[in-house]
């Protein structure tokens, strides 16, 4: 697993080095701008007759074992379909962006519980939605496998950014946050994609290196100090636990890092196909115990316009919210999730 959402993540900030959304416009073309004028509104709870934004579980297989995450504790036994060494059939996920393509689906992420780069030919992933017209594909990786020559054919792909998870700011951090991971292979894969994208003078992907924050704030600053000033913008996410004290042993930590209340917006913007074609209505792995049924059976607009979506999002009148998102969101079973905006993943995303 890597990025924001199958953690449940809150209180997260953004640092933008080199104004990101800058580069991309830059790069893309007006799409770009159309595209998170509208991402906005979405957040902002205006309803869209399509999705966004979707988010691909390429793959449930991961060559770490990180403690904070589901898939990496063994923990998939706590939610629904997060089974070790799926892997959703490329076909799948062309028959899906056909359908996206249709509707004009302008961002994409690939990557969710697993890790994509471990799929072979993952460029082809990328190049098929830029072919169908998707503006921002992004990819989240643990960066072990960004070996140069991926980096190239992701570059040449079209990968618009390339998402990073790193989490430490040391060796020794980092052993502990991502067991089975070598830091020093990271710092010179993220050197080596660097390098290459100027080499080839491409804009993109930009570049996000993200940090989950579990309380210790001198590593914090160690990641700032190395990864900064590499990074076109770096998130922070706090840490809340999948359950109370899962894998890390932080009792209490969702109630204390969680804020309670607030309005989702995810699932106003985005939806998820997950490794074994379950349609979801976010990026949390609280989301699936919320399914819309498996594609092709049930199409993405089908998903999108069915009345289990729709009440996730809150759209049906007096409809309280669901246990799962009172889960994500540190809130108490039973009650309703009350109005005002509240962001289900880090800056930037979707």
């Amino acid at each position: 697993m890597e990025g924001a959402c199958p953690l449940a993540l809150r209180r997260n900030r953004t640092i933008n080095r080199k104004d990101p959304e800058i580069t991309l416009e830059r790069a893309l073309g007006p799409s770009f701008a159309a595209y998170r004028k509208d991402f906005a509104l979405a957040e902002s709870f205006k309803p869209f007759p399509f999705p966004l934004h979707l988010d691909v579980d390429v793959t449930t297989k991961c060559d770490l074992g990180c403690p904070m995450c589901p898939t990496g504790a063994r923990a998939g036994n706590l939610f629904p379909g997060l089974g070790q060494g799926l892997a959703l059939p490329f076909g799948l996920y062309a028959r899906a962006l056909s359908e996206c393509a249709y509707h004009g689906l302008p961002s994409l992420r690939l990557g969710m519980s697993g890790e994509p780069l471990l799929v072979q030919g993952i460029d082809r992933w990328v190049s098929l939605a830029r072919d169908l017209n998707v503006t921002d594909v992004q990819l989240v990786t643990n960066g072990q496998r960004l070996a140069r020559k991926t980096s190239q054919r992701l570059i040449g792909a079209g990968l618009t950014r390339l998402m990073v998870s790193v989490d430490a700011g040391s060796p020794e951090a980092y052993a502990r946050a991502r067991p089975g991971g070598d830091f020093l292979r990271l710092l010179r894969n993220i050197e080596g994609f660097l390098e290459e994208r100027e080499r080839l003078g491409s804009l993109t992907p930009v570049l996000r290196l993200s940090f989950v924050d579990t309380g210790d704030g001198g590593e914090l600053d160690a990641f700032l100090a190395l990864f900064g000033d590499m990074a076109d913008y770096v998130a922070i996410q706090s840490y809340a636990p999948l359950v109370p004290g899962h894998a890390l042993g932080l009792d209490g930590a969702a109630e204390r890092l969680t804020p309670k209340g607030g309005r989702c917006a995810e699932p106003w913007a985005r939806l998820a196909i997950h490794a074994n074609g379950g349609l979801f209505p976010c990026c949390s792995d609280h989301g699936r115990h919320w399914p819309l049924g498996f594609f092709p059976a049930v199409t993405l607009k089908g998903a999108w316009d069915s009345r289990m979506r729709r009440a996730v999002a809150g759209m049906i009148p007096g409809c309280l919210a669901h246990p799962a998102c009172l889960r994500c969101a540190g809130g108490t079973k039973g009650e309703a999730v009350p109005d005002g905006p509240r962001r289900a993943g880090a800056s930037m995303g979707g």
